[in-house]
């Protein structure tokens, strides 16, 4: 009884798979990546913005998170959604120092510091282009973790 559901049946007699959060995510992925054609933005954006509340109400810091924080960052950019995108941003400034703090292994430590590095410089170019505020980019430096300042 304990068992996960792999099917989960609906009001007709077929029986639809139960697609984890990772294969969901997959599918919208490669349908932005491969179908550059569709004009349907909003949809996708709006697909993002759940899996990365979802993330959120399970409280799910890893990789994949990152990686659906990322992507959605990079596509809000695309599509001209700069709050969606600062949204991004945000969620990764404070969940890599997180992800550093609990990576046991020293390889995936330093893995993890570059692509916050990455994000970071992604964080700093885009605020001193759009908004060219003083706090803002105090705020972003305040996130550095001594690895970044040394290196």
């Amino acid at each position: 009884q304990q068992r996960k559901q792999k099917y989960q049946t609906s009001h007709t007699t077929q029986a639809e798979p139960v697609l984890s959060i990772e294969e969901k995510y997959n599918a919208i992925k490669n349908k932005i990546l491969n179908d550059k054609d569709y004009t349907d933005k909003t949809v996708l954006l709006n697909q993002l913005r759940r899996f990365r509340e979802e993330l959120i109400k399970i409280d799910r810091i890893d990789l994949f998170a990152m990686d659906v924080y990322e992507f959605s960052a990079k596509y809000c950019l695309e599509a001209g959604d700069q709050f969606e995108y600062i949204v991004c941003q945000s969620q990764l400034l404070l969940n890599y120092p997180i992800l550093l703090r609990t990576s046991k292994e020293e390889k995936s430590r330093e893995a993890i510091a570059e692509r916050f590095s990455v994000v970071i410089g992604n964080a700093i170019i885009f605020y001193s282009l759009v908004i060219p505020s003083v706090e803002e980019l105090t705020s972003i430096e305040a996130t550095l973790l001594p690895f970044h300042l040394k290196n």
